[in-house]
């Protein structure tokens, strides 16, 4: 009786592991196409003026080193700081880079 139990659970994780691995192969193909496709970045923000440029300039940098199409969009969700204006001087250099207000990013989404 053990015996027969060993074999069924032995068949079931072989089937398990056979299963896993055509998943596996399959999701690789699937993350592999996605790489083609563009990316969009969404970063919500408040009151982050002492650390924002170096959080976008990461991201530009690994952007345009990594020959991706992305865009950022960075959303403000009401700083007190000169947060939004920060992120408009860098919008002037980088096309892919849009800094919104909350209202602005939801009209945005309301028009897809």
């Amino acid at each position: 009786m053990a015996t027969a139990f060993f074999y069924v659970l032995l068949v079931f994780f072989a089937v398990y592991g056979i299963v896993s691995m055509i998943v596996g192969i399959m999701g690789m193909q699937i993350r592999e196409k996605s790489e083609i496709l563009d990316k969009h970045f969404v970063i919500m923000v408040k009151n982050a003026e002492d650390t924002i440029e170096e959080i976008l300039r990461d991201e530009i940098w690994d952007i345009i080193h990594k020959n991706q199409t992305a865009d950022i969009y960075l959303v403000d969700m009401g700083s007190e700081d000169g947060t939004l204006e920060i992120v408009k001087l860098l919008e002037k250099s980088y096309s892919f880079l849009h800094g919104v207000t909350m209202d602005q990013y939801i009209n945005f989404l309301k028009g897809r």
